[in-house]
C-alpha cells in the first residue's frame, strides 16, 4: 500500500468506527423562543374633522388625493350591469363622480389608478393591460402590459 492509501485507510476506518458508536446524542426538546421580544403596536389616536358624501353604488378600486382634489376609480362587475369602469373627481359636497375616462367594461375592468409626472395610469384586472392618460386633458395618450396576472392598483 502507497502512503496515499494508507492515510486514506485510516481516515475512512476512523469515521466507521465514530460512526458506529451505540451512544446517541441527547436530543434537546426544550424549545426557545430566540426572536428578541417586539414592541407592541402602538394606538394612533385621531379625530374625524370631516365626513364627505359618496356614492354607494360605486364599485370603488381605487382613490387617491392629488392637488387638493380627491379621484376615484370603478370597477364594473359583470352581475351589476348598470355600473361603469371609469375614473374622476368626486365632488366633495354631493359625492359624485364627474367621469374624466371610460374603458369598454365588455373588454376591461377597471381598477387603481395613479398620478405620475403629469399622466394618469391605469390598470386593469385580469386584462394585463395598462393606459396612460393626460392629467390635465384626460385624453388616453397610450397603454403598457405588465406580466401579473392581476392588477389591483398603484403607488408612488
Amino acid at each position: 500500500m502507497n502512503r496515499f492509501n494508507k492515510i486514506c485507510f485510516i481516515l475512512f476506518s476512523f469515521l466507521v468506527i465514530t460512526s458506529c458508536n451505540s451512544d446517541k446524542p441527547k436530543v434537546n426538546t426544550e424549545i426557545k423562543n430566540t426572536e428578541p421580544e417586539k414592541p407592541p403596536i402602538p394606538i394612533l389616536d385621531y379625530t374625524v374633522l370631516a365626513t364627505l358624501p359618496h356614492d354607494t353604488t360605486a364599485f370603488t378600486e381605487g382613490l387617491l388625493i392629488h392637488n387638493n382634489k380627491m379621484y376615484e376609480s370603478t370597477g364594473s362587475p359583470s352581475h351589476l350591469p348598470y355600473l361603469k369602469s371609469v375614473f374622476g373627481i368626486i365632488d366633495s359636497k354631493t359625492g359624485k363622480l364627474e367621469i374624466k375616462a371610460e374603458i369598454d367594461k365588455s373588454v376591461y375592468f377597471g381598477e387603481g389608478i395613479v398620478i405620475f409626472k403629469n399622466k394618469i395610469y391605469q390598470v386593469t384586472y385580469q386584462n394585463q393591460t395598462g393606459f396612460i392618460y393626460d392629467e390635465k386633458t384626460f385624453k388616453k395618450t397610450g397603454q403598457f402590459n405588465y406580466s401579473n396576472k392581476e392588477g389591483w392598483g398603484l403607488t408612488t
